[in-house]
């Protein structure tokens, strides 16, 4: 008789599918619907969330999980240069594949550099 079995959508570490299993290795959300990513996974994402890191760029302290997007704005690329290109210069330059929504959103034109002022403040 085979068994079923449902995987971590994480780290796809497979799982026997029966209840105490399910309860042991991936727990209930509030409505009763089961998990999608193990225990482990869960955990080790939330240590990652807490975990505190200091940009080596510009000195910026963030947390573990927004220090890669954090370290592709042009305030961290920029900082420590003596002059600092025009933002729309330095913004065709970059990788596109590579950029926060917000500056693909700015080249694609559905966004205006004052827009974008506007809205971080």
């Amino acid at each position: 008789m085979a068994t079923s079995h449902i995987s971590c959508a994480m780290c796809k570490r497979k799982y026997s599918d029966n209840t105490e299993s399910v309860t042991e290795h991936f727990g209930y959300k509030a409505d009763n619907e089961r998990f999608k990513c193990c225990i482990r996974c869960r955990a080790k994402s939330a240590e990652q969330t807490e975990k505190v890191v200091v940009c080596e760029n510009c000195g910026c302290v963030r947390n573990g999980k927004s220090i890669a997007i954090h370290k592709r704005r042009y305030y961290c690329q920029t900082y420590n240069m003596e002059e600092k290109p025009d933002f729309e210069i330095w913004l065709k330059a970059q990788n596109y594949a590579k950029l926060p929504w917000e500056y693909k959103k700015i080249l694609d034109g559905d966004f205006t550099v004052e827009d974008y002022k506007n809205y971080i403040g």
